[in-house]
Parts: structure tokens; C-alpha cells; sequence
């Protein structure tokens, strides 16, 4: 018995295609090391993509990784994780189960896990589908689990308290092992970045933790030294196997003393992820820092992407004014100041960024509807 266990790639994730091509590329390098290795089925505990419906780069770059896996003959099994869940089952999940691509094991008919079963391979798959808001734990506190001859898989998209990293213990809550049932060979676990270990009567309990990460803290604890990859099962062994595409490197400056132009990099990138992180005592607002400079200087220095952080700098302290009426009536006064002919094309566009998200649509779907409404009334093309 040979398998991969991989969670938490949240493709898609991340507005800027540079950062998206990294998370694809850890992907791809993940499933071609677990094919080389000649692994018989792929288990993904969840959080394939950041969306439940994500941009149609990402999804074709997962269409194409996902052919390659069956044309070997080789199945892949998932179960929705909390960020590519959909109550109505309109995620790109379903449309790649529809398409023959996944398999998707959750089978929970009123409260009883029917276990998918693969005669070839021997395996029962049992799953749970994650839910937002962690609400999966009840369903997996009272869920009835029969046990079948054959080697038993659980995949589930959960926090288990026992093997949350200290920093998290108490602010995350999930299920402790205890709730679990104690006969299954392999728990499959996804939803928690950091890669722990555990047992339950002997067997594994594996999360693997993000394969690359889906936000700035994630890519912080990578330059810290978190390594990220995934998990190979080969007959009752495990190996974790690190998948590192870019490295990340941070870095920081004080900018108490200086003005905006002595803020300079001159650090060599090797060809990494860079966060930048701005600290100190500014004598400038957070306007006159030239993010344009940084970046092409970072970019001259061999960074392959930068991020600029300025959450730690105090800025000099501005002249306050009182301002008295409702939102819409200070909006108002400030547009007929600043823009006294165009207060109607400017009320139009605040409403319509006031637009909330439609069902399914993703944060870059979102925003490219609204920059295109918004700059359709300016006569702007885009």
C-alpha cells in the first residue's frame, strides 16, 4: 500500500499571478515526486483551491495535472475543505468529479458515512466534507462509522486539538482524538497549516499542513523555517516529503531618521519571495513611501516577488476634524468639495463598490466586476 497525502494548496489564492504561478508550480511539483515515486492513490484532505469557484487559470492548471494523474491509472480522492466547500454543490470540486477527474468520498446519508470502496486497491475511503466556520466537527462528533474488511481510510478537513501548534491551542477548536473512532489504519487530516503527527491506537493521524501557503503569515512562517510539503504512506511508513519552489526571505527596515528616498534595498534576493517589513518612527505619511522604487529595486536585486508591510511603522499624527451627519451626508460633502461636476458619477461609483459579493463568485471575480462597473461610468476603458 502506497499513497500520497497532500492538503491545503488553496490554488488560486493570492491576487497576483507571479504568487499564483508559485502555488501551481508547487502542485505540479508535488504530483509528478508522488507519480515518480509510483504511489497506487492520491488523497487531498481539502482546500484544493482558495475558492470554491477560483480563476480558470488555476482551474486549468488543475485540470491538466489531474489528466496526467488518471491517464497513469491513478485515482484522486477529496473532500471539500472549508475555503472550496459549497452548500449547493456548485464548486470547481464538483465540476471535476462530473468531469471524471476526482472522486469526492463524502457520503454521509442521514448521520451514517457510507465508505467509498475500491476493490483494486482495497481501501474504504471514508470523508467528511469541511463546512465553514469548523461547523464539520459536530457532524464528525455524531456521524455513525461502520467498520469494512480492507484498509480503512478517514480524510477529514478538521482541526484535531491535540495537534494544533501551541500558538493556536485554544483559539482554534475542532474535535480531540478521543471523538474520533480508534479502528481506522490512516487518518487523513487537511485544514490546519503546520504539519504534526499523531496516533490513535497505534495507527497514523498525518496533517501535512499547507503545501506552499495562502497567505502573507503562511509565507512568514515559511521564511522562519516551516517547510512545506506533503506526506508518503509506503506500508506503514511515513515519509514527508518538502516540496520548496521559492524560498521566502524577510527582511526588515527602520525608517525612524529617514526620509522616503534613503529607504533603499540593496540586499541580494537569490531569486526569493521577499517580505518587506517597514518599522520605527516615521517623520513621513504612509503616502510619500515610494513602492514603486522598492519594488524595482528589490526586483534589480534578484527578488522574485516582494511584499511591503508598513503594520509597524507610527505615523506622524494628522489634524482631526469633527464631522457631524449620517455616512451618506459626510460622503457627500466630501465628493461636492473635491469633485463639485462629477458628485453624481462619484456617488454612483461609491455604490456600486458598495456592491456585495453574488453566491459562488470569487474575491478576484468580484473585483474585476466592480472595476469594470466602476470605471464604465468614468467612460474609461479596462
Amino acid at each position: 500500500m502506497k499513497f500520497a497525502h497532500l492538503s491545503d494548496i488553496h490554488l488560486g489564492a493570492f491576487n497576483d499571478e507571479a504568487i499564483k504561478k508559485v502555488l501551481w508550480d508547487s502542485f505540479i511539483a508535488a504530483i509528478r515526486d508522488a507519480l515518480i515515486r509510483e504511489v497506487e492513490f492520491i488523497i487531498i484532505a481539502g482546500d484544493l483551491f482558495h475558492n470554491n469557484v477560483p480563476d480558470m487559470n488555476s482551474a486549468k492548471v488543475v485540470a491538466e495535472v489531474l489528466r496526467e494523474i488518471k491517464d497513469k491509472g491513478i485515482k484522486t480522492f477529496v473532500v471539500y475543505g472549508s475555503h472550496d466547500y459549497s452548500l449547493t454543490e456548485n464548486s470547481m470540486i464538483d465540476v471535476l468529479e462530473k468531469g471524471g477527474l476526482i472522486i469526492k468520498i463524502s457520503r454521509n446519508i442521514e448521520g451514517k458515512v457510507v465508505p467509498y470502496r475500491d476493490e483494486k486497491l482495497g481501501i474504504n475511503m471514508y470523508g467528511i466534507d469541511a463546512r465553514k466556520n469548523g461547523i464539520e466537527a459536530d457532524d464528525i462528533r455524531k456521524a455513525y462509522f461502520k467498520r469494512e474488511e480492507g484498509f480503512n481510510i478517514l480524510v477529514l478537513h478538521t482541526t484535531v486539538n491535540e495537534l494544533l501548534p501551541s500558538g493556536l491551542s485554544g483559539l482554534v477548536t475542532g474535535v480531540s482524538k478521543d471523538e474520533l473512532p480508534n479502528w481506522f489504519d490512516y487518518y487523513a487530516l487537511g485544514h490546519i497549516h503546520y504539519r504534526a503527527l499523531s496516533k490513535i491506537n497505534g495507527k497514523p493521524v498525518v496533517q501535512p499542513g499547507a503545501l506552499f501557503g495562502s497567505s502573507l503569515s503562511d509565507l512568514l512562517d515559511t521564511g522562519r523555517g516551516v517547510e512545506r510539503g506533503y506526506y508518503i504512506y509506503d506500508n506503514g511508513n511515513l515519509e514527508f516529503v518538502p516540496i520548496s519552489i521559492k524560498k521566502v526571505y524577510r527582511l526588515e527596515k527602520n525608517v525612524t531618521g529617514l526620509e522616503p528616498k534613503e529607504i533603499k534595498i540593496i540586499d541580494n534576493m537569490n531569486d526569493s519571495i521577499v517580505i518587506l517589513d517597514l518599522k520605527g518612527n516615521a517623520s513621513f505619511s504612509r503616502e510619500k513611501i515610494e513602492y514603486s522604487r522598492l519594488r524595482k529595486e528589490a526586483h534589480e536585486h534578484g527578488a522574485y516577488y516582494i511584499f511591503i508591510r508598513d503594520s509597524e511603522v507610527i505615523y506622524p499624527q494628522k489634524n482631526k476634524t469633527d464631522v457631524k451627519g449620517t455616512r451618506k451626508e459626510i460622503e457627500d460633502m466630501i465628493l461636492s468639495k473635491y469633485f463639485p461636476d462629477k458628485i453624481r458619477i462619484a456617488r454612483e461609483i461609491f455604490d456600486r463598490i458598495a456592491q456585495p459579493k453574488q453566491p459562488g463568485e470569487s474575491n478576484e471575480s468580484y473585483e474585476t466586476r466592480i472595476r469594470r462597473e466602476a470605471m464604465s461610468l468614468t467612460g474609461i476603458e479596462g
